[in-house]
């Protein structure tokens, strides 16, 4: 069941840092990490998830950020189902196969500017992905870290700086 944990400021003119990481080198759960942002309500958002390194049957997509639109009044669409990914309301925007490894440390940056945005991983000083957005669908809303079937994952370090240069 996918679970998000909102926090109650909004991401415009913002760059919103921290790391993650999931505490299982143990775990077979290949399930996803990951935050959304500029979030109107359970139908309309985007969405960062990663997927665990892909596994030996072939399963598994690395990171991927989709926007979820599918409008106020869709009572089908909630982030509760786990297949709001895969409807004709939502479209992935960037998509890679890295995956994340059990115990490894990874530290996200996400800056969000009304129709354009940045989010770079990186693992230790290694980048691993950064994608530029430009996107005016959602220019404002809040910032929240998801979790879809995924033990021990954990967020930390969270910080969040005013940026009005607008230098993406």
């Amino acid at each position: 069941q996918p679970s998000l944990f909102l926090g109650n400021f909004d991401v415009t003119h913002k760059t919103i840092e921290g790391s993650m990481k999931v505490d299982d080198s143990s775990s077979d759960d290949a399930g996803l990490i990951g935050f959304a942002f500029a979030y109107q309500g359970e139908q309309q958002y985007y969405l960062f998830e990663w997927q665990k390194e892909i596994s030996t049957n072939g399963e598994g997509r690395g990171m991927s950020l989709t926007i979820v639109n599918a409008g106020e009044n869709n009572a089908d669409m909630t982030m509760k189902k786990k297949s709001i990914l895969k409807s004709e309301n939502t479209r992935i925007l960037k998509q890679n196969s890295i995956g994340w490894k059990a115990s490894a440390e990874y530290t996200y940056r996400l800056e969000f500017h009304p129709g354009r945005f940045r989010i770079q991983v990186r693992e230790g000083s290694v980048v691993l992905e950064t994608w530029d957005i430009t996107d005016s669908t959602f220019t404002f809303g809040r910032f929240g870290f998801y979790n879809s079937s995924q033990k021990d994952a954990m967020y930390y370090g969270v910080k969040q700086t005013i940026d009005r240069t607008e230098t993406i």
